[in-house]
């Protein structure tokens, strides 16, 4: 299957002005149409915090209507939706979980069974084009699709509105049930031929729209008396920094703008510019701050480092947390093909990119009993078995220490030799290759020289041929293909210019497809048994509400996979918190 290329013409529907509802709940049913699509117009992004749909869009046959809560109301449009829901249609929606939200907290309906994603068909598609409803349907049909969406853009800059429903009906009608139309033609057009390319894969993803939509709905519950108490101390923290900033700059520093920070460092202090932002002013980025070696501009760049940390826990993580808590709980948002490999990506807030700091883990608290089960070393094992390198394949089954094991490769030493320090190199060369990193940022991750950390990667390719064989074959695939496939079938393809993430893109994509298939799988057996999952990041899943007699069954749920080398999970447990988890005994 190629990229879009081909314009079609967009086929015309009619659209329907203030129906009868009865009658038109024997419109849908009755066609036979086998696609409904369904759009929700909202007056905000948060179903959790207050923002309700005012409408419905939706496309069948050859029509199309909008159902304005104050024109139909809300009752008759709940009723409308729980009668089409139980039909035999298949509704189509892009974004599913977003609408199937604003369709039960308005409507009190819950989303139907049989129900697929454009979302999730246009990455499956391509992985690498926008998937948003305007560019993709403008690829498709032209610009002739993304006509009342560029009305109503123009309509909201000229009089500064962002709540939809402030919108005039007229140009309102026309958008809302122009998208349920591009959502019906997209679906018709895609799905069957990418189901068709990939059964499981495609049933996979659209197996998840339930399992998301219900982590979703469920949240996680957070100790609002810790959050509070953590913010105030970081508050704290902050301004005990400030204050020894004071004391060393002499004078009051905005700490938060890049400018004054830059100011002080590259005018005030004179140090050397060496790298500058696109704009032309001095860099003042992590990665560049930590570079510097000044005797007084490195005590405040680290001061200011921290400061920075502090400021973005508390502006991103527990400010909205106390203001957006829904009854004691958050409510993050799953996107199930939110990476380019596929993977799940976690936003508002983004619960992946919590940091392991006992801390900020511990506002997080089990309704009854967290269980963590996270693969050990998943991409490397993946690795091992894509690449049929026996020495790695034998290591995991035996359970050696592979980082120990490539450390002893690289700095020519026994392996009984190895000590924590070289055993953390082996660790950087092992997943770096993952990566396909070079020479220049391994010394920098490591410490060392250039020629060192190209020693060390030299030394890693005689110990593991097979790696390089097929690191070499995998890139030169994305050099000349243009595409990869993970070990589950799923074509992602890769920007010719950087053919090097091919070998990533195999690795993390089928690392991400596992875990997919886990929680699809955990998912059907907890509904059986009960319990919940509340979070997942990136190898490791976070259940609650479970039987301690369960923890055996989705222990074999997750390692249940045929590979050369065995897919292993650690279990963890708190009836604490998320930063309190210890070892199961």
């Amino acid at each position: 299957m190629g990229g879009i290329k081909m314009v079609r013409p967009l086929p015309y529907y009619t659209k329907l002005s203030n129906p009868d509802l009865d009658t038109l709940r024997q419109l849908i049913v009755s066609s036979k149409d086998p696609f409904v699509a369904l759009d929700t117009e909202t007056t905000g992004f948060r179903w959790d915090a207050g923002d309700r749909a005012f409408g419905v869009a939706l496309a069948w046959d050859d029509q199309c209507v909008f159902l304005r809560n104050e024109e139909s109301g809300v009752d008759k449009i709940a009723l409308l939706l729980k009668d089409i829901f139980q039909s035999d249609k298949i509704f189509a929606y892009h974004n599913a979980e977003f609408d199937a939200h604003f369709v039960r907290e308005t409507y009190g309906v819950e989303p139907p069974e049989k129900l697929i994603d454009t979302v999730r068909i246009a990455h499956l598609y391509d992985n690498q084009m926008s998937h948003a409803l305007k560019d993709w349907s403008t690829n498709v049909f032209g610009k002739q699709a993304a006509f009342h969406e560029s009305v109503i853009d123009e309509y909201k800059r000229k009089y500064r509105i962002s709540d939809y429903s402030h919108i005039p009906s007229t140009m309102m009608d026309d958008y809302a049930s122009n998208d349920a139309v591009l959502t019906k033609l997209l679906a018709e057009i895609y799905a069957d031929s990418v189901k068709a390319e990939n059964p499981s894969l495609f049933n996979l993803e659209m197996g998840l729209i339930p399992v998301i939509y219900q982590m979703e709905k469920e949240g996680i519950r957070i100790d609002l008396d810790r959050t509070d108490s953590l913010r105030k101390e970081m508050i704290a923290e902050k301004r005990e920094i400030e204050d020894e900033i004071y004391n060393i700059v002499g004078k009051p520093l905005e700490i938060g703008s890049s400018q004054k920070l830059g100011e002080y460092l590259y005018g005030r202090l004179k140090i050397p510019v060496e790298k500058t932002t696109k704009t032309g002013r001095p860099s003042t980025s992590r990665e560049d701050l930590e570079e510097i070696v000044h005797p007084v501009g490195s005590q405040v760049i680290s001061l200011v480092l921290r400061w920075r940390g502090l400021d973005k826990l508390v502006g991103t993580y527990l400010e909205p947390f106390l203001s957006r808590s829904k009854n004691g709980r958050i409510h993050p948002r799953w996107n199930a093909v939110g990476t380019v490999t596929g993977r799940l990506s976690s936003s508002s807030p983004n619960l992946q990119n919590i940091p392991k700091d006992d801390r900020m883990r511990g506002i997080f608290v089990p309704d009854n009993h967290f269980y963590d089960m996270d693969y050990s070393q998943m991409e490397l094992r993946i690795m091992a078995h894509v690449s049929r390198q026996e020495s790695m394949i034998s290591a995991f089954n035996q359970n050696k220490d592979l980082h120990r094991m490539t450390a002893s490769n690289i700095f020519n030493t026994p392996i009984q030799s190895v000590n924590e320090k070289q055993r953390s190199v082996g660790k950087r060369v092992n997943f770096g290759v993952i990566y396909c990193i070079g020479p220049t940022k391994l010394a920098k991750q490591i410490g060392s020289s250039d020629g060192q950390a190209r020693g060390f990667l030299n030394n890693f390719w005689k110990a593991y041929p097979s790696v390089k064989s097929y690191v070499d074959k995998t890139i030169k695939q994305g050099e000349t293909v243009g595409e990869v496939r993970t070990l589950f079938g799923r074509r992602l393809k890769v920007d010719r210019r950087r053919p090097y993430v091919a070998v990533n893109y195999v690795v993390q994509g089928t690392a991400g497809d596992c875990m997919k298939l886990s929680i699809y799988r955990a998912h059907k057996y907890l509904q059986q048994v009960g319990g919940k999952i509340r979070n997942t990041v990136h190898d490791q899943l976070l259940f609650d509400d479970i039987d301690p007699d369960q923890i055996k069954d989705l222990h074999e749920i997750m390692e249940n996979f045929s590979f050369s080398t065995p897919l292993s999970v650690d279990i963890l447990h708190s009836k604490e918190s998320w930063g309190d988890l210890v070892e199961v005994e």
